[in-house]
């Protein structure tokens, strides 16, 4: 159960991460494109202002989703020693392992949910900035 979670940790983590490269280029050839023209305020309009300031928004939310999760992993290297002093047979060793699983479990449940609604976060204001970008050059046209 855990490394299905790791992995759904690692799924999101890889769609965020996709989310701001694909945002970190638009913005770039954004930026290009107004640094090109003699007059950027002719071509971008306020709504492609808007759109940029949602993508640059997209952009911290899917670096924030990045870096914000801490998993459970499981048991470490010190946790047989440590528990060994303080159970004091196989039977208590084995239900503090299960208890601990059941709250790693339960801490992954969490960070999967605050991930996936961060990512969500980042791809709705990606798909609104490049609505309004979209929005906005069709009228400058």
């Amino acid at each position: 159960m855990i490394s299905e979670q790791l992995q759904t940790l690692r799924d999101t983590d890889q769609k965020a991460m996709s989310t701001a490269r694909i945002n970190g280029l638009i913005l770039g050839v954004l930026a290009s494109a107004a640094s090109l023209t003699d007059n950027p305020d002719a071509i971008f309009d306020v709504w492609v202002h808007i759109g940029g300031a949602l993508l640059l928004g997209s952009l911290c939310v899917a670096v924030l989703t990045y870096t914000v999760d801490r998993p459970s992993y499981g048991i470490g290297p010190g946790y047989f020693g440590a528990v060994l002093n303080e159970c004091e047979s196989r039977e208590d060793v084995e239900n503090d392992i299960l208890g601990r699983y059941a709250d790693w479990i339960d801490d992954n449940s969490e960070e999967i949910s605050t991930n996936g609604s961060h990512l969500l976060a980042a791809q709705t204001l990606f798909i609104a900035g490049l609505l309004s970008i979209g929005s906005g050059v069709s009228t400058s046209l």
